[in-house]
């Protein structure tokens, strides 16, 4: 079966649009009125990359050891019962964050990708709600049951991590779209300096990588055309904002001098290259080191 094409025939479903747009236009207000420190936390500015798949990993081995101890004390082993339930209550709180992580991320998605990722909510919304269940029913002290919705509940973030696999490897949502510049130390020639007028930001190609070159505070400045985020080009959609640069198309902001984010939605900085002028011309390299 080709999934790829199930997963494209399953989100392209009238309701599926219309559910996402009003998700995000409830739930997003509230991300959008965080400060931005927490936003930024969120979208995993301090790691480099994203947040979301990091406190995943927590998730998931939480609740796949709490299947493995589900079964142990189904088949006798009455003793672990706090094990099972320490890993069940580890699977809901980790979660939290991790549903808090990724709904940041999504909200600035659009296309297909957003479709994705609102049934990739779903599918962890209904999980999450079959492992609260779950809960319930042990503290009430029907194990046999709560055993039997976790491992439903397993099933279920099965099917939201396939999507969630399905985002980053077909759709290449979190990874860093800044375009690679393979090349060697030496510094190639990107135009004349006379042609760069303020105020414009300039798309060169070096070595078939585009470069946007524009001045500011008194110097040539050279960073990758590609936004990190999704991969907008700066020399279209770039805003100058002080010593920072913004990309219109979600917003990530980057500053000048390095690269480095000010504000998210990317988690990757900026590639930011040495320039000398030489000759009236403009001259760029990759940084050393």
């Amino acid at each position: 079966m080709n999934w790829t094409l199930f997963v494209d025939r399953l989100v392209d479903q009238p309701w599926i649009e219309s559910g996402a747009d009003a998700v995000k236009e409830s739930a997003g207000k509230v991300i959008d009125a965080l400060p931005r420190r927490v936003r930024n936390f969120l979208h995993g500015v301090w790691l480099g990359h994203p947040f979301h798949p990091v406190i995943t990993d927590i998730v998931v081995g939480s609740y796949s050891t709490l299947a493995v101890l589900d079964v142990a004390e189904a088949a006798g082993a009455k003793q672990i019962a706090p094990a099972t339930d320490l890993a069940l209550a580890t699977g809901l709180s980790s979660g939290m964050l991790a549903a808090a992580a990724g709904f940041t991320d999504w909200r600035v998605l659009d296309g297909k990708a957003r479709k994705i990722g609102f049934v990739h909510m779903l599918f962890n919304v209904t999980g999450t709600l079959l492992y609260i269940a779950s809960l319930i029913a042990r503290k009430g002290g029907n194990r046999g049951l709560g055993r039997g919705l976790a491992f439903a509940g397993y099933g279920t973030l099965f099917g939201g991590a396939y999507l969630g696999g399905h985002l980053v490897f077909a759709k290449n949502v979190g990874v860093d779209h800044a375009a690679d510049w393979e090349t060697t130390s030496e510094y190639k020639n990107a135009g004349s300096e006379a042609d760069l007028m303020p105020g414009e930001l300039r798309r060169v190609m070096l070595d078939e990588a585009p470069v946007v070159l524009f001045r500011h505070s008194g110097t040539v400045i050279a960073m990758s055309d590609s936004c990190a985020h999704m991969g907008c080009p700066l020399s279209e959609r770039g805003i100058i904002e002080g010593d920072s640069i913004r990309c219109s198309c979600h917003g990530s902001r980057y500053r000048i001098v390095d690269g480095l984010v000010i504000e998210g939605p990317s988690a990757h900085p900026q590639p930011v290259y040495d320039v000398r002028l030489r000759s009236g011309q403009i001259e760029v390299r990759q940084p050393k080191g």
